[in-house]
């Protein structure tokens, strides 16, 4: 379907993409949080683009690109497969909360292999060829004072660099093990407790690109509200969520719209004509920055109410549902055959 996202959005099942520990963690989360939106003004009904409105492609990876088992649905591979075939001149661009090594999946599915990349949330960019070009990480003071101040409310923190994810506290709970949910969206995973890298970090030896979360989804907005009591948000470092259940600190001066901006001068595409696809509150600065935004069926209520459309979930493939209605629009996918709703929607 492609529909109004205005109305339904609160009513939508959200999903990620997750490993067993992962699922597990959501089948345990209490009631969703209710979402503000950050505006209540009309919005105008867009038609579809065509293909030569769309210059560049960037899209979330978890719960976007990656259905619940950890893979690509075939119909989004097969659609981005088919873009980078027949309008090579189009970048397809993935720019995520993950490390650039958990995104490699993704890139062979989906043929990105030759493709930058945004990592953590926008904190990296990558080259083609995997380099870094550029990072910027929180303030080593920050960094200790926020993870001194969850340890004493025994909460876990995990603390990402470009190429490892390192626990340095872990939250005791009776049925939830954070640290295999976490190894489940990012398999560098170490155990750092009782070493000196608290020290290292403090010295300013790591660059710390975003500060990892996880809890249960009912303590959220208690946990957010007593962070930003104690540090300033937009000052110290900038807050946001993938995923209802993990809080995310990256740069103050980083989202993904920075990514978006990277990118569109690297390739000299105009904003306009940039097309993004994502699933959580941290897409909606790349949403706001480009001019066709898309919102997933499993979206949290935040980006699917600021988004220019909507298409079906990570699991139905939304993404390609998208891309084969604007770039083959004649082509039906083998599961169209038996039905009449294309998965896309404009939103109102």
């Amino acid at each position: 379907m492609i529909s109004s996202r205005a109305a339904t959005s609160s009513q939508q099942t959200e999903s990620r993409c997750r490993r067993e520990s992962v699922n597990k963690l959501e089948k345990s989360l209490t009631q969703i949080l209710k979402e503000q939106s950050s505006s209540t003004q009309e919005r105008t009904v867009k038609p579809l683009p065509g293909a030569s409105d769309v210059g560049m492609i960037l899209s979330d990876v978890d719960g976007t690109l990656l259905d619940d088992e950890h893979d690509v649905h075939p119909r989004t591979s097969e659609a981005i497969r088919y873009i980078r075939q027949n309008h090579p001149e189009i970048p397809v661009i993935p720019v995520t909360g993950k490390q650039r090594a958990s995104c490699d999946l993704v890139a062979k599915r989906c043929g990105l292999e030759d493709m930058p990349s945004g990592c953590c949330h926008g904190s990296i960019i990558y080259t083609p060829e995997g380099q870094i070009e550029s990072q910027l990480g929180i303030d080593p003071a920050v960094v200790v004072d926020v993870t001194n101040v969850l340890i004493q409310r025994n909460r876990s923190v995990f603390i990402y660099e470009h190429d490892s994810v390192n626990c340095v506290a872990l939250q005791g709970h009776p049925t939830l093990d954070f640290y295999e949910i976490t190894r489940g969206y990012d398999p560098s995973i170490r155990d750092v407790r009782g070493t000196n890298y608290m020290d290292r970090v403090a010295s300013g030896q790591v660059v710390v690109t975003k500060m990892f979360l996880p809890m249960e989804v009912s303590i959220v907005p208690d946990e957010m509200d007593h962070l930003n009591s104690v540090f300033k948000n937009g000052e110290d470092y900038r807050m946001t969520r993938a995923l209802k259940d993990i809080i995310e600190l990256i740069p103050a001066k980083i989202d993904k719209s920075v990514a978006l901006d990277h990118f569109s001068k690297m390739y000299n595409v105009e904003k306009g004509k940039i097309m993004t696809f994502g699933d959580g509150e941290n897409d909606c600065g790349m949403f706001k920055a480009s001019g066709m935004s898309v919102s997933m069926g499993n979206a949290m209520a935040l980006p699917a109410q600021v988004s220019d459309f909507s298409t079906k979930t990570n699991n139905e493939g939304g993404v390609g549902c998208i891309l084969d209605a604007i770039f083959r629009p004649e082509y039906k996918y083998k599961s169209d055959v038996q039905e009449t709703d294309s998965g896309y929607a404009s939103a109102a």
